[in-house]
């Protein structure tokens, strides 16, 4: 929608400045300052409760927060060769700034491998063991194999034994309109190495 392209932009602005200072002893809370301030030049306002994050192999969010705000408890350094996600998110001016979870709940992920038995099931659960691992997944990724009123069936199965955990989809607390741009970096003393490009 033509109305929100300065919302991409400012996330899409903010994500490249982020970027360009991300070297190894960079603080994150000098990305999270950069982050804040791109943003809020364009007129918007950063969500405060999402950040990127440290990565490993497998887990999505190893523990440590880059902010989208400039925060004080955000002081470690970004380490030379480690993975980490920068994704500033953006809202409208007159949004709140923060999310929410919602009621829909459309992405998945694998909590236990133990079978449930239930044939059907325990073959969908293998079947996103070999796709995804640990990572999160939506369910349409699996439509080749299934129809999706089973895999909501079968999913719910998984969800109740505790084997699935079922993440919400995130609200802004006004309902606003929410922007996000994200890169994948490796930082060295000297460069940093987008990975997602």
């Amino acid at each position: 929608d033509a109305k929100y392209e300065s919302l991409v932009k400012a996330a899409e602005t903010a994500l490249g400045e982020a970027v360009r200072m991300a070297r190894a002893n960079t603080k994150a809370s000098d990305i999270g300052r950069v982050i804040e301030g791109t943003i809020i030049k364009f007129g918007f306002r950063p969500i405060q409760n999402l950040s990127g994050h440290s990565l490993k192999q497998y887990t999505i969010h190893a523990g440590k927060s880059i902010p989208n705000i400039w925060t004080i408890g955000s002081s470690f350094t970004l380490l030379a060769n480690e993975a980490y996600a920068i994704e500033p998110f953006v809202t409208t001016k007159d949004g709140q700034g923060v999310v929410h979870e919602g009621k829909t709940r459309n992405i998945f992920g694998i909590t236990s491998r133990k079978p449930v038995k239930d044939k059907e099931a325990d073959n969908l659960l293998e079947l996103m063991w070999t796709r995804f691992r640990t990572l999160p997944f939506a369910l349409r990724w699996l439509t080749d194999k299934y129809e999706e009123k089973d895999l909501r069936r079968l999913v719910d199965v998984l969800a109740k034994k505790r084997n699935v955990h079922a993440y919400p989809i995130l609200v802004e607390g006004r309902g606003k309109i929410v922007a996000q741009a994200e890169h994948t970096l490796i930082p060295t003393d000297s460069v940093v190495n987008v990975i997602t490009l």
